[in-house]
């Protein structure tokens, strides 16, 4: 049974949001051990 639109702009939209907690996880963690500064640089990831 192929994709329905809606099945494929779900699966688009996880692996969007996937990439970008990937993203947010490695500037928060690089952003916190430079600056040291926990609060604000979670935050702003």
């Amino acid at each position: 049974m192929p994709l329905e639109n809606g099945d494929v702009a779900l699966a688009i939209y996880v692996v969007f949001m996937v990439v970008s907690l990937t993203i947010c996880y490695g500037f928060g963690s690089k952003m916190i051990k430079k600056t040291g500064v926990f609060g604000t640089q979670t935050i702003i990831a």
